[in-house]
């Protein structure tokens, strides 16, 4: 691929949302990534996130010819493109911090009748923060609303289990600071 002679003219706030997103996914991809193997070989991730770039053709064909650039270097990469507005950047983020880290979560028992024990299994995190946790929710409920939680670091074999006494829809959520950045939510569980 050739390299352009002269970047393509970008408004200085495109520049900075590009920045902000690169720098917040080198911030993960240090603290967080993990590298999976495929028959051996490592598997090298990356995630780009435009923001606010509806209106910029320059700036989404930038990201897309990085993107492209990777996946022919034999990296698995993905472009996620948000809006404008906090949400969609928020939902995206949250999307390529899951791409990027491997912080699912996979249900290994889904609930039934109450009182009934539910299991999750949270993905590989490397170097997880000491204060990074995971809660367990009503599914419609705040952040700040969980009905009980531990910190990543206590578990055994990545599991956490909870016991649900009251039949509704609930979901398990990882977060990776002492506050409530959310990385990752589970499929919801129903019990009756």
């Amino acid at each position: 691929m050739a390299i352009p002679s002269k970047p393509p003219a970008l408004s200085s706030r495109t520049w900075l949302h590009l920045l902000a997103v690169l720098l917040l996914l080198g911030t993960a991809a240090r603290g967080l990534s993990q590298t999976e193997t495929t028959a051996g070989k490592p598997t090298r991730k990356l995630v780009l996130v435009g923001y606010g770039l509806q209106n910029n053709k320059a700036a989404q064909d930038v990201l897309q010819k990085m993107a492209d650039s990777a996946k022919a270097a034999g990296v698995d990469s993905k472009l996620l493109m948000a809006g404008a507005n906090e949400d969609e950047l928020r939902k995206a983020l949250a999307e390529a911090f899951e791409r990027g880290s491997g912080s699912r979560l996979e249900l290994v028992s889904r609930g039934g009748k109450a009182p009934c024990k539910v299991v999750v299994r949270h993905g590989p995190v490397s170097n997880p923060a000491r204060a990074a946790w995971i809660g367990f929710y009503r599914k419609d409920a705040p952040a700040k609303k969980y009905i009980s939680y531990t910190f990543l670091n206590n578990l055994t074999d990545r599991l956490y289990d909870v016991t649900v006494e009251k039949p509704g829809l609930y979901n398990f959520r990882i977060f990776l600071d002492k506050g409530y950045k959310q990385a990752a939510v589970s499929a919801t569980v129903q019990v009756e």
